[in-house]
């Protein structure tokens, strides 16, 4: 019981964190080969140039002992790279050969149980087979962090990936010449840098694409400075009217307070009162009379003769325009006033000849 719980623990998991060593280990003699290289190259260099003998019969002491230490260590590293590789693939045989095992093994249980099942349906001592889920499952949450944190630290994966994003710029300065050389000549400059970083945002723009984009946005950009010039000109006119209203205000307060306090009274008795053209619009109130009242009213009427009617009560005109009947007494008035200075004046020249 303990060994296969034993086996069960030590997982395919296990094995990988027993070798992570192994990418370090690779990364690190990848780095003593290239600095041993940089070394041998500038070994190189200084012996072209001319330095004091002694110094360069120490350079060349030390590089050879640099070259030895660094064929040892690569030596060494490749030795045991080989030894925990090979074990690695051992381990990871015998896991294999476990785990193939143990499907095997769950295989048959399956095969027995799905026996056990049908003969119970036929018995109909039940109607469901109980079966394993055939969904794939995903990656957590943290065994994506780990693969991402394991690959940062993978020089091999890194250099991979930069060759990857080298190659990938070699691939689009490719494409932005070909792009390049079907520009007129007489296209601006400025354009032509434009037309280069909008390349480097979307590497599928053509030139005659960006050329179509820059029109639209121009266009745009006319409509929306029109549209503003019209809003600007709408308020400059709501601005003007209100300070022209203001004005007016202004002045018709300074013109008021010119005015004595009894003209000032009439004024705006005047202002209240209605025109006669809003009189005449105005509908007739009918005033409710009962019979009895019409009659009273009736019978004394008829004690006085016609010339009482004459004298105090009104003639009904109903057919005639308000305007007309305020005209036609203004007239009358302007003549008895005439009538009344012809008057005046006649009186005066009797006095005066008197």
């Amino acid at each position: 019981m303990q060994n296969s719980q034993n086996i069960r623990e030590f997982n395919i998991d296990t094995i990988k964190s027993f070798f992570t060593s192994t990418d370090e280990l690779q990364g690190k003699l990848a780095n003593i080969e290239s600095r041993t290289q940089k070394f041998s190259d500038q070994n190189i260099t200084l012996k072209k140039e001319n330095i004091d003998e002694t110094l360069t019969d120490q350079f060349i002491e030390i590089s050879q002992k640099i070259e030895k230490i660094n064929d040892i260590l690569i030596n060494i590293t490749q030795e045991n790279l080989e030894n925990l590789l090979s074990c690695k693939e051992i381990l990871t045989k015998n896991y294999r050969k476990i785990y193939i095992d143990q499907l095997e093994q769950e295989r048959l249980t399956q095969d027995k149980l799905k026996k056990i099942g049908l003969s119970l349906i036929e018995r109909k001592e039940t109607v469901k087979i109980i079966s394993t889920p055939s969904f794939i499952k995903s990656l957590r949450v943290n065994q994506w962090t780990d693969i991402l944190d394991y690959l940062n630290s993978n020089s091999l994966f890194t250099q991979l990936v930069k060759k990857v994003d080298e190659y990938y710029q070699d691939l689009l300065n490719n494409r932005l010449k070909g792009e390049l050389s079907k520009i007129p000549d007489n296209i601006d400059e400025m354009l032509i840098e434009d037309f280069k970083d909008a390349f480097m945002e979307d590497p599928k723009l053509t030139f005659n694409r960006f050329m179509r984009e820059i029109k639209t946005k121009l266009t745009e950009k006319e409509l929306e400075k029109r549209k503003k010039l019209i809003d600007e000109t709408k308020e400059k006119e709501k601005l003007e009217e209100l300070k022209r209203k203001q004005e007016e205000q202004k002045k018709t307060y300074e013109e008021y307070l010119k005015y004595s306090e009894k003209e000032f009274e009439r004024r705006r008795r005047k202002r209240q009162r209605k025109s006669l053209s809003e009189i005449a619009e105005q509908p007739k109130e009918k005033t409710d009379i009962d019979e009895e009242k019409k009659k009273k009213i009736e019978s004394f009427k008829s004690k006085f003769n016609n010339s009482f009617e004459k004298k105090y009560l009104k003639t009904k005109d109903d057919e005639r325009d308000p305007i007309d009947l305020v005209r036609q007494r203004r007239k009358r008035k302007e003549e008895e006033y005439k009538e009344f200075k012809e008057k005046i004046k006649k009186s005066k020249g009797n006095s005066g000849d008197a």
